[in-house]
């Protein structure tokens, strides 16, 4: 696997995805009109063929001198997950010097036997049942090279596990929520990356597709095209060649590792997720296989994780996973539509970012290989995990009252968010009007009058429309719909919506 650098066209990114590029990895906003720079991670034959189809490519690679600045600058903060040292055994470690708080849980095996190891933190960790509290999983690592992830997960872990006495903010969510950390989702695959530089950027798991017995570009799944919801849906938002970035695999759920996490996930019910990935710059929440699908629960996401001009981790865009690309058998609409979690996916800084953050440090833009190699330096990294630390806290107060948001940047979740319109097209039958609601809320109706005249009440109906390719997607908001009966062309109509929450 090499990294290439084009500049391509708005018709060309289709090919890109064909040829099996990460859609969210491309890492920009496509221009409407001239070329959009990409990062594109190719074997030889797949670059020939973008090639032959007028994709101009260029092999980027790290000057001899740059190399050594980078192995003279690293620290050695990132390390393998097995081994001694390792993540593996520091997840054991922390579970044993804290014992009133931690316990350490197998999700299962990977297909090379390691254990992927998960992390529960709470009061009284060992003597509660899991699943007993309100619970959220923060996980990592789908996605092998993206080093900064579990790094990140790591921090949170001992964040919570540092100010538990001394923070009450930290306390109270300690005590009254089940927090699960996945360090490495894909353990085999990230350990294969640091191995040397040739498999440094390996994104898969280690399936050896052909059964040779040694493993190239040809093998491994993308675990996070490989869960059963959506799969395959079409080969844009996944793909069913082997030698692709973004291969599905030969069946939904035929990873172990994708089994693990769904097993985990039904056996906990969790109430939300966070899903660390890198290297995007994005905040991600939503329908991810169906292009600019809003559902009812986007008044929630937005809440928490922000709008593009206000987002909850500085620097990244917040966003609907599908605004611009699909995704199909992905993590997150998995645990929505089957497993009942709601779950964000941040995209983490890239390499050049971070590298530029302090133009008087040891690290340059220039000399970074590929977005996913973010400086191996402390105090970078340290950064980066603070920057997305108030998203995660916030993540983690929500469990306890899910459909009221503790949003970072003070955002609101309605308990009505009407389809607003002006003009009325019914020319004098019925008109249909909708809203997104909080479910929670009783005795949901519609109000209006025709030209200031007596109130008109109708009950709110959940709408069953919009399912032939969607799925439910209506967690904890959904759309209501009823009609406006007795208006005709020239009448002004005001419309208004009722109902009880809690016990009022």
């Amino acid at each position: 696997m090499k990294v290439f650098r084009a500049e391509v066209t708005a018709e060309q990114l289709p090919l890109l995805l064909k040829a099996g590029q990460d859609a969210h990895e491309l890492g920009h906003r496509p221009a409407a009109k001239g070329r959009t720079p990409v990062e594109l991670y190719l074997t030889d034959t797949q670059a020939g063929k973008l090639r032959a189809q007028g994709v101009r490519l260029a092999e980027h690679d790290l000057a001899s001198t740059a190399q050594r600045r980078v192995r003279a600058a690293g620290q050695g903060v990132f390390r393998p997950y097995s081994g001694r040292g390792g993540l593996a055994e520091e997840i054991e470690a922390t579970a044993r010097d804290h014992p009133g708080l931690t316990k350490v849980v197998s999700l299962g095996r990977t297909v090379r036997g390691q254990d992927i190891l998960a992390l529960k933190l709470t009061s009284g960790a060992r003597r509660t049942p899991d699943g007993a509290r309100p619970a959220v999983l923060y996980v990592s690592n789908q996605h092998a090279r993206e080093w900064i992830t579990p790094e990140t997960t790591r921090r949170l872990m001992h964040h919570y596990l540092d100010h538990y006495r001394t923070d009450r903010r930290i306390r109270k969510i300690v005590d009254t929520t089940e927090l699960w950390f996945v360090l490495s989702a894909n353990p085999d695959g990230y350990d294969h990356t640091f191995q040397d530089d040739s498999t440094r950027l390996w994104r898969k798991n280690l399936r050896d597709n052909n059964g040779d017995g040694v493993i190239s570009s040809g093998d491994g799944v993308d675990l996070n095209r490989n869960f059963p919801y959506k799969w395959g849906y079409d080969d844009e938002g996944s793909s069913p060649g082997p030698a692709s970035e973004t291969y599905r695999g030969p069946a939904p759920a035929s990873e172990p590792e994708t089994r693990a996490l769904d097993r985990f996930e039904k056996r906990i019910g969790f109430r939300y997720a966070v899903n660390y990935h890198s290297a995007a710059e994005l905040l991600l929440y939503g329908v991810g296989w169906q292009v600019a699908t809003p559902t009812p629960d986007d008044v929630l996401y937005k809440a928490l994780a922000g709008t593009p001009d206000r987002p909850a981790v500085p620097g990244y865009r917040s966003q609907l996973s599908s605004e611009l690309y699909t995704t199909n058998g992905e993590a997150d609409g998995h645990a929505a539509n089957v497993n009942g979690t709601a779950m964000f996916t941040p995209e983490m800084s890239t390499c050049e970012t971070a590298s530029d953050a302090d133009p008087d440090d040891a690290w340059n833009a220039a000399d970074c290989r590929s977005v996913f190699n973010f400086p191996d330096d402390e105090r970078l990294i340290e950064r980066e995990f603070e920057k997305n630390l108030p998203f995660a806290l916030a993540v983690a107060e929500t469990a306890a009252h899910p459909d009221r948001p503790s949003s970072p940047v003070g955002l609101d979740a309605p308990d009505f968010t009407p389809a607003a319109f002006g003009t009325s097209y019914a020319r004098g039958a019925d008109q249909e009007v909708s809203v997104v609601a909080r479910r929670s809320v009783r005795d949901k109706e519609l109000r209006y009058r025709v030209n200031g005249g007596r109130t008109q009440v109708r009950a709110l109906r959940p709408w069953k429309g919009g399912t032939t390719y969607g799925g439910a997607d209506h967690l904890y908001f959904d759309e209501y719909r009823a009609r406006v009966h007795g208006a005709v062309p020239g009448d002004r109509v005001e419309v208004w919506f009722t109902g009880r929450a809690g016990t009022g």
